[in-house]
C-alpha cells in the first residue's frame, strides 16, 4: 500500500517554526514500521512535460536570483542536549542546474550577516518523483524517501532519508521549503525565497 503525505509546514522563509528536536516523522507515525521498506515510497512518477509543475520548473531553469531571504534550522548537541539552532540568513546570489539523473540542483549564497560570513546551500529536487498539487494552484508538494550512508547528527551507515519539500510559484520569484528527516526524526529545515530582482 502506498502512503501519501502532504505539506507539514508552510513556507515561512522569515520567522523560526516550532521544532522539536528527535521528533518523529508524521510519515513515520502513520506508517510503523513499514516506513523503512521503501517499496512503499512515491518514486518512479516522472513528471510529465505538459503538467502544470513545469510553470516552476522552467522558471528556476531559465531565472537567475538576484536577492531573497533565507533560514535554516538544525539540531545540534549542546552539553548532551540536543536544541534546535535556527539561523536567518540573507541571499546574495542563486542559479540552478540539471543533474545527470535529470534532478535540479539549486544552489545559493547566503549572507550570515551577524557573523560576517558567506554560505553556500544546495536542494536538489527530485524530478523523478510524485509531486502532488498543495493547497493553491501555484504550490506543489513532495515526500520522498532514499538511503543514504551518513547523514549529519544521525551519522549512521545506510541512513534512511525523508524530503518534504514544498515549492512555491511567487510573483517575482520563487519559494522552497525542505525538511529532512534522518531514519524518521527530525534532522534539519530549510526554508528559501528567492527573487528574480
Amino acid at each position: 500500500m502506498i502512503y501519501r503525505i502532504f505539506a507539514l509546514f508552510l513556507f515561512v522563509p522569515f520567522s523560526a517554526q516550532a521544532i522539536e528536536c528527535d521528533s518523529e516523522s508524521p510519515l513515520k507515525v502513520t506508517m510503523g514500521d513499514a516506513y523503512y521498506d521503501l517499496d512503499n515510497n512515491l518514486d518512479g512518477q516522472v513528471v510529465p512535460k505538459k503538467h502544470p509543475l513545469q510553470k516552476a520548473i522552467k522558471t528556476l531553469e531559465s531565472t537567475r536570483f538576484r536577492s531573497g531571504q533565507a533560514s535554516k534550522t538544525v539540531c545540534k548537541k549542546v552539553d548532551g542536549e540536543t536544541i534546535a539552532v535556527t539561523q536567518t540568513l540573507k541571499l546574495k546570489d542563486g542559479s540552478s542546474r540539471f543533474t545527470t539523473q535529470g534532478d535540479l540542483d539549486l544552489s545559493v549564497w547566503l549572507d550570515d550577516i551577524e557573523n560576517r560570513d558567506l554560505k553556500k546551500q544546495r536542494i536538489t529536487l527530485p524530478l523523478s518523483t510524485a509531486w502532488e498539487p498543495g493547497n493553491t494552484k501555484n504550490e506543489w508538494l513532495l515526500n520522498h524517501r532514499f538511503r543514504k550512508p551518513g547523514h549529519g547528527l544521525y551519522n549512521t551507515t545506510n541512513s534512511l532519508i525523508e524530503l518534504d519539500i514544498t515549492l512555491t510559484v511567487l510573483n517575482g520569484g520563487i519559494g522552497v521549503s525542505q525538511t529532512t528527516y534522518s531514519n524518521g526524526y527530525f534532522a534539519e529545515q530549510s526554508n528559501w525565497k528567492l527573487l528574480k530582482r
